[in-house]
């Protein structure tokens, strides 16, 4: 599927940065290696795990390129150094943590497990083909602080191919997830019950068909003040982005700048599924198209017999075009009479299959304005536009809008972004574009 040029740069993000402190203490694994060796770069150790277990703050494990079929358990605290503890790929070559063969426990743990660890950084590193039970996942953070996962890739797990779960301050940037939840249980980024977190500039796609699972990224069960950016999701068994509060208060979580589709399922959605509330919840900046379900829908379901509390949430600025099955699709569905405090404004409904706005059930403080609709609608809103948005090229892919759309400087500037999904200032004339692009005069 093509998408534009400059969203394609953007969503690239930062594959080979700089090391986070090269004047540090290196330390070398190669399959060529042995454990008996001093791990020096000409007598390097074998396995990752022996090389993970001499780590000390302010050391690197730098893994030469090659396949290593074994599992690595982390339980490290780097906190006594600034750049904390290392595992990365060396050099040009690809490494690879392989699962063939090896089958993980049952009820919990990942191929590449992190678990009651503190400052580590993973870097460059593949996991693949991982087997076990329902919640076999291929890089699994749990009870950790300040991790961050940088320019890894997984593929073919039975649950998550990253896994957060009741962590701290961890960062997942320029990943790439497929076939994830082949199988299993969870979604295919999963973020649980963890405070201060991003997924950032990272690519999930190909879903692996899970029985209670397969999501493409879900922020859920109590975590809080995070973002979810500048990320591409696409042919996935199930929906999209996902935040969901389950049974804990789940808040302040910003999602903006990215591009769902081809998913089978909404390309954005939220609910408070069993009684936690949702609340502080902002989408903007985001595009959804060829999805078979809503663009975005703001849900009630879960739990029977318990509330779906939401509290504040925001749809500002996005793009939902083409979005549903002959029987089921619109641009916005907001579907929960206890989901107070919604605001949807700015945002581009087209060619949606069976209408572009759906508000069939909402709260108090409802606010819908400012949207442009283009197609057949149940609900339309104050101060809309009608019309066709006039994309440059929609068979392209590209949702930009042309010089003569309806959508410029019909958009309200109240609570508006700064600045569009390509990174360019709003407004751009002489007020705000409705859509997730702001058309350059």
């Amino acid at each position: 599927m093509k998408y534009t040029i400059i969203l394609a740069v953007l969503l690239l993000g930062c594959s080979n940065p700089e090391d986070p402190d090269p004047s540090g203490q290196n330390f070398y694994v190669s399959t060529l290696g042995d454990d008996s060796n001093d791990g020096s770069l000409s007598t390097p150790w074998k396995t990752i795990q022996y090389g993970a277990n001499q780590m000390q703050a302010g050391m690197t494990l730098r893994i030469l390129a090659g396949t290593y079929t074994e599992r690595v358990q982390v339980s490290l605290d780097g906190s006594g150094s600034s750049q904390g503890i290392v595992l990365r790929s060396h050099g040009d070559g690809s490494v690879t943590i392989s699962g063939s063969g090896i089958t993980l426990p049952q009820d919990w743990g990942g191929l590449l497990d992190l678990t009651g660890s503190r400052n580590i950084i993973i870097q460059g590193i593949s996991v693949r083909n991982v087997t076990g039970g329902d919640n076999a996942a291929g890089i699994l953070v749990d009870g950790s602080s300040d991790i961050t996962i940088l320019a890894c890739t997984t593929w073919n797990t039975v649950s998550s191919g990253i896994g957060v779960w009741d962590s701290d301050n961890v960062s997942i940037d320029s990943c790439d997830v497929g076939m994830a939840c082949n199988g299993g249980e969870q979604e295919c980024i999963t973020i649980a019950g963890t405070n201060n977190f991003s997924v950032t500039y990272s690519a999930v796609h190909d879903g692996g068909g899970g029985v209670i699972g397969g999501e493409g990224i879900d922020a859920k069960d109590g975590s809080c003040n995070g973002v979810i950016n500048n990320n591409r999701v696409w042919d996935l068994d199930r929906l999209g982005i996902y935040v969901d509060s389950w049974n804990k208060s789940t808040n302040t979580i910003s999602i903006y700048n990215n591009l769902v589709y081809n998913c089978d399922g909404d390309g954005f959605s939220a609910a408070a599924e069993s009684a936690g509330v949702l609340s502080n919840v902002q989408f903007y900046n985001n595009l959804a198209y060829n999805n078979t379900g809503n663009g975005l829908t703001v849900g009630a379901w879960g739990e029977p017999g318990v509330t779906h509390p939401i509290d504040g949430i925001t749809i500002i600025n996005n793009t939902f075009v083409g979005n549903g099955v002959s029987s089921w699709g619109c641009g916005i569905s907001i579907e929960n009479s206890e989901a107070d405090n919604i605001v949807v404004r700015n945002n581009i409904l087209s060619g949606n299959t069976t209408g572009q706005f759906n508000a069939e059930a909402y709260g108090t403080g409802f606010m819908a304005d400012h949207n442009l609709i283009d197609g057949p609608s149940d609900f339309y809103g104050d101060d809309y536009v009608e019309g066709d948005p006039q994309f440059t090229s929609p068979g392209s892919s590209n949702y930009h809008i042309g010089s003569t759309s309806p959508a410029i400087d019909q958009g309200s500037s109240l609570l508006a972004p700064d600045t569009d999904m390509d990174g360019l200032s709003r407004p751009s004339g002489t007020g705000y574009d409705i859509g997730c692009f702001e058309y350059q005069q």
